[in-house]
């Protein structure tokens, strides 16, 4: 059975493996990974750090996963599927929280071995950004997003190449100095 193409051939194919042990000989493109929702205008993509990996343990700068998804990822369409004349670059990640941090949650004490469960990956990262994006909103709920992307970003600790990058974004996110630049860029006065 020959069926035709309602269009023209795909010049363009992305393939995301999850895991290991599977390798691409040929048309290896090493280019970004991050898809989907993180990749969606609006959203803080968030990469991973082991917590290991960070200043409190002497690392500096601190060490993003290798399996923390790079951006880069091209935007063909827009939001009702028509190709769009330039393909988009997002900034994407935005920033890097950390994971492998011990938890009572999973069944595997696979990092640290001291007997307790570990939450590793970009969904425990997530989470931790999460956490801290809840403390500076808990001072200031008036924040709109974008102020709260801005703090969360303009106190990160910058990692890998200096500057925003595709890999780390603007950095580790660091909860004391978001907290601070919260006050006293956007202060609030207490009834």
């Amino acid at each position: 059975d020959d069926v035709d193409s309602i269009g023209p051939p795909a010049t363009l194919i992305k393939l995301v493996f999850f895991g290991e042990g599977i390798t691409i000989n040929e048309y290896a493109t090493n280019s970004g990974a991050l898809f989907g929702h993180p990749n969606a205008v609006g959203a803080e993509a968030v990469g991973a750090a082991f917590f290991m990996d960070t200043p409190v343990n002497g690392v500096s700068p601190p060490m993003l996963r290798p399996f923390s998804s790079a951006g880069g990822t091209p935007i063909l369409f827009d939001v009702d599927g028509v190709a769009i004349a330039e393909p988009e670059i997002r900034q994407a990640p935005d920033i890097v929280a950390v994971d492998g941090v011990n938890t009572t949650f999973f069944f595997d004490d696979s990092i640290g071995g001291d007997g307790i469960d570990d939450f590793v990956g970009t969904s425990a990262a997530a989470p931790h950004a999460a956490g801290v994006a809840a403390l500076v909103m808990g001072l200031n709920p008036a924040l709109t997003p974008d102020q709260l992307y801005s703090v969360l970003e303009s106190t990160a600790i910058d990692m890998g190449v200096a500057g925003v990058d595709l890999d780390s974004g603007y950095g580790l996110i660091q909860a004391d100095a978001a907290i601070a630049e919260s006050i006293a860029t956007y202060p609030v006065p207490f009834a």
